[in-house]
């Protein structure tokens, strides 16, 4: 029995005999290389287990409790020295909401504030535009560019990192560096 297929590149009917099924061969048409389908009574069929709709609730919590512990260490390494030798406490990361008002004023200025809170407002502003909230994005840009070349290194920096907020997981990374285009050009007006 022979095998009949198309080309996957010039769609033209090819066969070949069965034990050649599984493997690559030339297309005698087009010259390209093609992968010869195995028989359909020679297929495996393969076990599947079902998805576990807890495994990602999981992957989810451990990714954010992840990134709470390196946002609470940066914060510690970045906190400034007060009288007495102790370190200033930190609130850990600001709180992301759709919405400007549920922001302390003190967290929505730019101008003399720390990495930390220019790094977490970047991320707030990814998760923003992820969430289609783009009116509120916009406004955090703006804030964000507020902070000048200062900042600008902040989120220059961001982009070229791999780990950014957990609710970004899903996000696929062209996306993301998308939304860091569109940042950085805010700096440029």
């Amino acid at each position: 029995m022979t095998i009949v297929f198309h080309c996957e590149h010039c769609e033209k009917k090819i066969s070949a005999p069965d034990e050649f099924g599984g493997k690559a061969g030339k297309c005698p048409h087009c010259q390209q290389r093609v992968f010869i389908p195995s028989p359909p009574d020679q297929l495996e069929e393969i076990p599947l287990a079902p998805e576990d709709p807890n495994e990602e609730r999981r992957r989810q919590q451990l990714l954010r409790e992840t990134f709470r512990v390196q946002q609470q260490l940066n914060d510690h390494k970045e906190a400034p020295e007060q009288p007495g030798g102790q370190a200033s406490p930190t609130g850990g990361a600001l709180p992301i909401s759709d919405s400007e008002s549920e922001l302390p004023r003190s967290q929505t200025a730019v101008g003399g504030s720390s990495g930390t809170d220019v790094r977490a407002m970047v991320g707030q502003y990814l998760v923003l535009m992820s969430r289609g909230n783009l009116e509120t994005a916009e406004q955090r840009a703006e804030q964000i560019a507020s902070g000048g070349s200062a900042a600008k290194r902040i989120v220059e920096q961001m982009a070229m990192q791999d780990v950014l907020e957990p609710e970004l997981a899903n996000v696929p990374p062209s996306v993301i560096s998308g939304y860091f285009k569109k940042l950085l050009a805010r700096f440029a007006r």
